[in-house]
């Protein structure tokens, strides 16, 4: 939907629209509409489980997409409902944020794309220790002890905390990606995402649960990663880097590229208590 003239930032990008959202729709609870004229992408989870109701679009610059923008939003603001609208673009403009405060959005952050070239990563060796086991995830209460560190580690106005049971699934039968959990002392301390696309390895889902952190366990999640990347045979890996995240990631190699992720909201968005 989306087009950037580089496949690896073409794949980045498809990958988090595809993703961002349970792939499988909790079971056709969750309602999608891709707008093509538009392009937009809109998810509404307003009856089902997700705690995430999110549009993922270009950047809005014509008239036809800011009145579609404004009739999208407008339901979610009368009924004080949670709901995101992340722009990806080339642009980091303050025309469009203008815009969104506007019709009653919130600018909430801008997250940045990050490439690096794998053939000139070198792993970094850490001392073992027998406290810190990286384990893959295979069952579902290995998927809930992802959730926690996930639930735990960051508010979740793009995280759709109902994808992972089918993500588990999706594996089963096809390997598209490999969740992983540091465990510290048997608990779960650490978590990372590696998707397999056609041209580059992406991750996702780094994260330290708070009473792990500052121990330097998402450098060694995202060492453990892109090593793996590499045994699989890629050359690149990317990611989308949060304001928090991007120092960590530029230390280890990743560069940034111009792909903007803007996101808005109308308030924060926090799983439901039944997720």
């Amino acid at each position: 939907m989306l087009k950037f003239n580089d496949p690896k930032y073409d794949e980045l990008v498809e990958n988090f629209i595809a993703y961002t959202t349970d792939p499988d729709h909790n079971g056709g609870q969750q309602k999608v509409k891709i707008d093509l004229t538009n392009k937009f992408h809109y998810v509404s989870s307003i009856n089902a489980p997700s705690n995430l109701n999110i549009v993922m679009s270009g950047e809005i610059t014509t008239p036809d997409q800011k009145k579609a923008a404004q009739e999208i939003v407008k339901p979610y603001l009368e009924q004080d409902l949670a709901f995101t609208w992340c722009t990806i673009s080339k642009n980091n403009s303050a025309e469009e944020k203008q815009f969104m405060t506007a019709i009653g959005l919130h600018y909430h952050e801008t997250d940045l794309g990050m490439i690096i070239n794998l053939d000139e990563y070198h792993e970094r060796t850490y001392d073992s220790h027998p406290d810190l086991v990286f384990t893959k995830v295979t069952t579902p209460a290995a998927v809930a002890d992802f959730r926690k560190v996930i639930e735990n580690a960051f508010e979740l106005s793009l995280i759709d905390l109902t994808k992972y049971p089918t993500l588990l699934k999706l594996n089963q039968q096809d390997n598209i990606s490999h969740l992983v959990i540091l465990y510290q002392n048997g608990l779960p301390a650490a978590t990372g995402h590696l998707y397999f696309q056609n041209n580059l390895a992406i991750i996702d889902d780094i994260a330290t649960h708070a009473d792990f952190q500052r121990q330097g366990l998402a450098t060694k999640m995202l060492n453990y990663l892109l090593t793996l990347a590499k045994k699989h045979g890629y050359h690149n890996a990317g990611l989308i880097a949060t304001t928090d995240g991007y120092p960590v990631y530029k230390k280890i190699g990743f560069e940034p590229i111009e792909i903007f992720f803007n996101v808005y909201i109308t308030k924060e968005n926090y799983a439901p208590e039944n997720s």
